[in-house]
């Protein structure tokens, strides 16, 4: 059913002509005289109906977020907001895998096929991202019962970015200690606690980061990358290489 807010617009027959220009990408389409709802209003009747993934750029994070909380109105459940990185200092550590979480958590659902209204600050879009076949391929996903190794599970988990301690406490973090391999997603709301039997899974767990106990037994869990810089074997080998050559000048 169309949403009341369109058909207003839709009886607009200039507005046809430019929602046809914009929809089907022939040139740059410039608008003016607009106050901030009315552009809200203007770009989701443009966008409608989310057959397509959008992405609506502005100038910083305070404009993001209200730019973030008008279109969810119009396209609720669907309007993300894609954060720029932050510095990795010592004391905003835990504040930068907040925000690489929300970063994966984009980017995991638009792999995933979704169709999203990607609401980003003009400097979250500065740095290059990971391209989407290689990030889509640097996932894994680990079930119980089958074969698997904990070694490799840990080879793949340093690749991805996760950070290997004594005891996993936050996001984007892993340990093995023998036979239990421990790991926090970056986008998961709890850690998880994979027990091996030999070279297959035994049993797969949610647990709590603070006491360490055990909880809930699930049968498969879904691991995203941790970073969003993802160097697979084919750029470790090309950087390896430039690395040299800029050494022997």
């Amino acid at each position: 059913m169309e949403p009341i807010w369109f058909k207003p617009m839709r009886a607009w027959p200039q507005f046809q002509k430019l929602k046809k220009a914009v929809r089907t990408a022939k040139g740059i389409t410039l608008i003016n005289g607009m106050s901030e709802v009315q552009k809200c209003h203007f770009l989701a009747s443009i966008l409608y109906p989310p057959d397509r993934n959008g992405i609506l750029i502005t100038y910083d994070e305070m404009q993001a977020g209200q730019l973030l909380d008008d279109m969810e109105f119009f396209f609720p459940g669907q309007t993300v907001l894609f954060p720029p990185r932050e510095i990795m200092l010592y004391h905003t550590a835990a504040r930068s895998r907040e925000i690489m979480g929300q970063r994966i958590s984009v980017m995991e659902r638009l792999a995933a096929g979704e169709k999203l209204m990607v609401v980003a600050p003009v400097d979250a879009l500065l740095v290059p991202d990971v391209p989407p076949d290689v990030f889509r391929q640097s996932r894994f996903r680990v079930t119980e019962g089958e074969e698997c190794s904990p070694r490799e599970l840990s080879r793949k988990a340093v690749q991805m970015g996760y950070e290997r301690t004594s005891t996993v406490e936050g996001p984007g973090q892993f340990s093995l200690r023998g036979s239990i391999f421990d790991i926090y997603p970056l986008s998961s709301e709890k850690p998880f606690r994979i027990d091996f039997f030999g070279e297959f899974v035994d049993s797969i767990r949610s647990f709590d980061p603070e006491s360490q106990r055990s909880e809930e037994r699930v049968e498969t869990v879904a691991v995203p990358p941790a970073t969003d810089l993802i160097l697979d074997d084919e750029r470790r080998e090309e950087g390896r290489k430039k690395t040299e050559q800029s050494f022997r000048r």
